[in-house]
């Protein structure tokens, strides 16, 4: 018999870019606001809800522009960076599938995600660069669908390096990413937004179809869960400052 929850809570039907930003088109409600910083270098390196958003229309503009089509994975291989989450909601705005490989991974791990996923582009940290070159040369992937990943963008510097282009490569200008209209999914429930892989306990690592629907859902169930704490009021207050 099903048992349903106490509490029960509407869930907007769209991709999770809109859902993160509104439409588009549309001003956020505090785009002055951090959303995410670098601990290390809290005054320089960080990202507004603005920048976020510009940045990672920029990518989606940029990786379009690639040949990035609607459905194309792309696999993200780095360790924590100011720019992942402009990796990650770029390669959705584009119409792609974001997988992310554990930073851990040796490179024939890293290689068998590769071809399972069916990458069209891979993304690699730089201090991961020589492993994800083997890897990707290990199914035919050449040089030119990797992408050398770091922070430097901030700086307005990166190059390339191995014969593999920096990731700024793939990122269009801000007046192109401001007004870029980012990819609308046609079934939510359905247009799968992320492959992430199991940890392969009975096997080798496996590719589950995270839809945007079902991240849509996980983001306002944690919201709400928040939103019961009985400091909640007090809390926004200070969040609000």
């Amino acid at each position: 018999m099903p048992i349903h929850s106490r509490w029960q809570i509407p869930l907007d039907v769209c991709s999770l870019p809109t859902y993160i930003f509104g439409p588009p088109k549309s001003q956020l409600p505090t785009p002055h606001k951090p959303a995410f910083i670098d601990a290390s270098r809290p005054d320089t390196h960080f990202l507004t809800h603005q920048s976020f958003k510009t940045w990672s229309q920029r990518l989606g503009a940029g990786l379009q522009k690639a040949g990035l089509e609607p459905g194309d994975r792309v696999l993200l291989f780095s360790g924590n960076s100011i720019f992942f989450p402009v990796a990650f909601m770029g390669i959705l705005m584009a119409g792609g599938i974001f997988t992310g490989a554990n930073p851990g991974y040796v490179a024939r791990e890293l290689a068998y995600q590769l071809k399972d996923s069916e990458a069209k582009f891979l993304i690699c940290a730089d201090g991961s660069l020589e492993m994800g070159i083997e890897a990707a040369e290990s199914i035919g992937m050449s040089r030119d669908r990797i992408f050398r990943f770091d922070d430097e963008l901030l700086e307005g510097t990166g190059g390339s390096r191995l014969g593999v282009s920096n990731w700024n490569v793939l990122v269009e200008s801000e007046d192109v990413g401001k007004a870029f209209g980012w990819y609308e999914v046609q079934d939510p429930r359905e247009d799968t937004c992320c492959l992430n892989y199991s940890s392969g306990t009975t096997g080798v690592p496996k590719g589950v179809m995270i839809t945007h629907f079902a991240y849509v859902a996980n983001t306002t169930q944690y919201a709400h869960l928040r939103e019961l704490h009985p400091d909640i009021a007090e809390r926004n207050k200070k969040a609000a400052k």
